[in-house]
């Protein structure tokens, strides 16, 4: 399938954000929603459109200060593959004291 301008544009809407509703989509590339379902159909039977995914990277670090964030921030975060943007939370105060850190199951 040779894809167009529209269809590229349909593509990096959906990227950016695969939950847009048909008509929000068609809205962002300028067409019908009747036009706009064929197009993603299309798009789907010819297998651009592979699957519908969510992605949902979550991380948890114990670092000994602020310093050591930075350095792992700024050294290792952000520069790993595919990795466009990091959000970072801190706790503030103690909530529960404990010894054990949380292990993945």
């Amino acid at each position: 399938m040779k894809l167009d301008r529209v269809d590229n544009q349909i593509l990096a809407a959906l990227q950016r954000a695969g939950r847009l509703s048909n008509r929000e989509l068609a809205e962002q590339v300028h067409l019908s929603e009747s036009a706009c379902l064929r197009r993603m159909r299309a798009l789907e039977e010819a297998g651009v459109i592979d699957r519908y995914v969510a992605l949902d990277y979550l991380l948890r670090v114990v670092v000994s200060d602020p310093a050591d964030f930075e350095r792992l921030h700024s050294q290792h975060l952000t520069r790993l593959p595919g990795v466009a943007r990091v959000q970072s939370s801190f706790a503030l105060r103690t909530v529960r004291k404990g010894n054990e850190l949380p292990l993945r199951d």
